[in-house]
């Protein structure tokens, strides 16, 4: 592995070229669903259950057959929080049940959202063409909205008791306070970050135009750590490392050295979505249009 350190002002810069150690073992692919549709995104419902994108709405992959059990007419962005799968859909917001895909709600909206978070009785909700966060509070239906930036399906991530966004367009990466709704934080980074997700007191951020893995401290604001990887956004953090999807394998980061230690080889495509369930990752594509069960035991070590 050639490994080369810059310096970026106070931050360090980890560029990586990443080799692997050993013969090829046993493939990391556990299945393969077809869908007949690009993925997009990928979501883990309360039940284990993992969701997608299919030819007329979303649909539910079963961790125990490895195929499609419910099939919906719902479009969107299938997001999962609070027991439930959310739907954002125009002006329409619909809350699923994770097992059966029955609508438990269907709330409407001051704006057209594309993506959610949801905690503690509160969902949020980006609208990228108005520039606007909304707050929803699921007691009172109250919405709050905030003027912030065009964060995309895979910019919003709770953590550390606020909402993070991923500005494409704008280059930054916004800290939310989750009770007020107000902006908190302006980190500047790059243009096109796209993906976000949290893990190891950080909250990580891919960037769709360089290639570049942003580590961000939640305590200070401040990004602590840069990694080349690749400029597909499927991004999680599970198992105690963080997952990534580059051009050709899923790379496992160790946060303790953000370094690259492990990958996970599928071959050449566009990797958009990446979730945890049922003790595997499931990796969605865009033209192969299905979703890749993989088994991180299987990753290859990388020195």
């Amino acid at each position: 592995m050639k490994v080369r350190l810059a310096a970026i002002g106070s931050v360090a810069a980890v560029l990586l070229s990443a080799g692997v150690a050993g013969s090829a073992g046993p493939s990391p692919v556990l299945a393969r669903i077809n869908l007949g549709t690009d993925a997009w995104v990928v979501a883990t419902g309360g039940d284990g259950s993992v969701w997608t994108d299919g030819p007329k709405g979303l649909v539910r992959i079963d961790p125990a057959t490895d195929r499609i059990s419910v099939r919906t007419r719902i479009r969107g962005t299938a997001n999962a929080g609070l027991g439930s799968i959310w739907v954002p859909s125009g002006r329409t917001l619909y809350r699923l049940n994770p097992a059966t895909g029955a609508v438990q709600a269907t709330i409407r909206l001051p704006h057209d959202a594309e993506s959610a978070a949801a905690r503690r009785g509160v969902v949020w909700l980006t609208s990228p063409e108005t520039k606007l966060l909304m707050r929803l509070d699921l007691k009172t239906r109250a919405i709050r909205s905030t003027r912030t930036c065009d964060a995309k399906w895979h910019g919003i991530w709770p953590a550390a008791g606020s909402i993070w966004l991923a500005c494409y367009n704008e280059g930054e990466v916004l800290r939310v306070d989750a009770a007020t709704n107000r902006v908190v934080a302006r980190i500047r980074v790059a243009y096109g970050v796209h993906g976000l997700t949290a893990g190891a007191g950080s909250v990580w951020v891919n960037n769709h135009a360089n290639g570049q893995l942003v580590r961000i401290d939640t305590r200070s604001n401040r990004v602590v750590a840069r990694l080349r990887t690749g400029t597909n956004p499927a991004i999680v953090f599970a198992r105690g490392r963080l997952w990534e999807s580059g051009d050709k394998a899923v790379l496992g980061i160790d946060p303790a050295t953000n370094r690259v230690v492990a990958r996970l080889p599928v071959g050449s495509g566009e990797y958009y979505g990446l979730t945890y369930a049922d003790g595997s990752l499931w990796l969605s594509t865009i033209g192969g249009q299905r979703v890749l069960r993989l088994d991180p035991a299987r990753a290859a070590a990388v020195r």
